[in-house]
């Protein structure tokens, strides 16, 4: 597995020229990325390199996905999940408690057909 990296991330970065990403996650003026324990790890970093690329004119942060499923819910906001499997219960869990709140929700994984494609608005399928 580790030897196929560099076959991975081909496939990653493949995918995601193919994709409309504009239309997948437009800038808000509040966009909320989250997940549990690796992925939570992906979503801080995604969440700065967002924040740079907003040029500061949207708020972007990292939010623990138990967080979201049971604390306090933002008004308005984009909620983006992030899962290797799209399968993880509590994320899973804090972006269907934010879709019946009236917020946007997008997933971001890598595999699919997943639990979390059946829950957002919006998916991106990555790859491995």
């Amino acid at each position: 597995m580790i030897c196929r990296q560099p076959e991975f991330v081909q496939e990653t970065l493949n995918r995601v020229r193919e994709s409309d990403v504009s239309s997948f996650l437009p800038f808000a003026r509040h966009l909320i990325v989250t997940g549990c324990g690796t992925s939570f790890h992906a979503a801080t970093y995604g969440a700065r390199i967002l924040q740079s690329l907003s040029g500061g004119r949207e708020v972007v942060e990292a939010v623990p996905a138990y967080d979201l499923a049971h604390g306090p819910m933002p008004r308005r906001a984009i909620v983006l999940g992030v899962s290797h499997s799209g399968s993880t219960p509590t994320t899973n869990r804090a972006l269907a408690r934010a879709k019946r709140s009236g917020l946007r929700t997008a997933g971001l994984c890598g595999l699919p057909n997943s639990e979390m494609e059946r829950i957002v608005d919006d998916a991106l399928v990555i790859g491995s």
